[in-house]
């Protein structure tokens, strides 16, 4: 009668025994796994209609859900999303309106034969005469 071969397991070596190289391996596999199944699943015609309503659905609840939100925002006197963007274009327009005002006073002011910052300021300002007196003199 022969023996029966006994199998000797390897010797466990360090990296071998490492968590993060088994935790890589484990989710590799774990990962083309699902990719082979869902990729059977998406050939599936009978998951196209399925897939297209809860899409459907999704979108309709999202929508459903800033509706009620801005209600909300509105009842407690809170500005939505919306309205801090209109107010974003609203200053962004005013900003570039200052601006353009801003180049053409620059533009005035350097241009020859106007008043310079020093004429201007040398030449006093007339002051009105006061007619009226306080009361009690």
């Amino acid at each position: 009668m022969s023996k029966p071969e006994q199998r000797v397991a390897p010797t466990p070596t360090p990296s071998s025994l490492d968590p993060f190289s088994l935790l890589h391996q484990w989710f590799a596999g774990s990962e083309r796994s699902w990719s082979e199944g869902l990729v059977a699943l998406m050939k599936d015609e009978r998951l196209s209609p399925a897939l297209g309503k809860q899409a459907q659905a999704a979108m309709h609840l999202q929508t459903m859900l800033a509706e009620k939100i801005a209600q909300y925002l509105a009842i407690v006197n809170l500005p939505s999303r919306s309205d801090v963007q209109r107010l974003e274009a609203l200053v962004g327009q005013l900003a570039d309106s200052v601006a353009r005002v801003e180049a053409q006073l620059v533009s005035l002011r350097d241009r020859p034969g106007t008043q310079t910052e020093d004429a201007a300021a040398a030449s006093p300002v007339p002051r009105v005469r006061r007619t009226l007196k306080p009361k009690g003199q």
